[in-house]
């Protein structure tokens, strides 16, 4: 995704600035990234010590699209 990290970075930004850490948007974040490059939106889920949540991602020839 090198050739879209710009796009990706510039997404994640304008989120980031609206909500801060954008925990819980990754679904719309990604949704956005999909319509943009195209590609593939992945769900799954992150584990943590602490427990785990649900990760939304677009995969795109490839690579992995993830903030």
């Amino acid at each position: 995704m090198i050739e879209h990290q710009s796009t990706i970075d510039r997404i994640y930004a304008g989120f980031k600035a609206v909500y801060g850490y954008p925990q819980g948007k990754c679904g719309q974040i990604a949704e956005k990234i999909q319509k943009e490059i195209g590609g593939e939106i992945v769900a799954g889920l992150l584990v943590f010590i602490t427990g785990e949540r649900e990760h939304w991602w677009v995969e795109k020839d490839g690579e992995t699209s993830t903030q």
